[in-house]
């Protein structure tokens, strides 16, 4: 179901259906900033409900998570007609399309450290988190930034087909053990990356 609002509507919590909630209080986004979801017009759980909203540019909407809440993934996106970074497509996690082609939804935050859970990575050591982990970097470089990987064993297999880490610098939480393991087929062996403070 698509759902369009103004944003006297959304802030009035008008039209609001369990897909899009009004309601207030404080989060923590990916990368450790506040993210007040009172300082958005409305409020989604996961990018997919987010997909599915229309407005005018400057819609503000608070995200809950990735996929789910609290999964990292949460903050604020600002419809907008052009992005800050030059992107052509659909990143995931910092840039997404929207509903109406001549706007897209941009992640508003205030660093320039790019969070692998903003892409959907879980840390799990299960799921291979290569495209969250990748698509991270690419946006870090683009944004002179640093990859924020939070504790946890990120399998990024194939990963270093698509990134050089070497441009790209990879941080954590103080005290956090973050590594980023991968397979590499032609050899067996595996790889590590580990994540340092800067």
């Amino acid at each position: 179901m698509t759902t369009t609002l103004t944003r006297r509507q959304a802030a009035l919590g008008i039209c609001a259906t369990s897909a899009l909630v009004w309601s207030s209080g404080c989060a923590i986004n990916g990368t450790g900033e506040s993210v007040g979801q009172s300082q958005a017009d409305l409020t989604v759980t996961n990018i997919e409900q987010l997909r599915a909203v229309k407005g005018a540019a400057g819609l503000r909407v608070f995200v809950q998570g990735f996929r789910t809440i609290n999964d990292g993934g949460e903050g604020i996106f600002v419809l907008k007609a052009s992005s800050s970074i030059p992107v052509t497509t659909d990143d995931v996690g910092y840039v997404l399309a929207s509903k109406d082609s001549s706007l897209r939804w941009e992640r508003e935050t205030t660093s320039t450290d790019v969070s692998v859970k903003w892409f959907g990575a879980t840390g799990d050591a299960r799921s291979n988190d290569a495209l969250a982990v990748g698509t991270a970097a690419l946006v870090a470089k683009q944004l002179k930034g640093r990859v924020y990987a939070p504790a946890g064993t990120y399998k990024v297999d194939g990963v270093s087909k698509r990134v050089a880490f070497g441009s790209v610098r990879l941080t954590t939480d103080r005290g956090a053990f973050t590594k980023l393991t991968e397979l590499v087929p032609a050899t067996g062996r595996t790889l590590n990356h580990y994540a340092t403070l800067s």
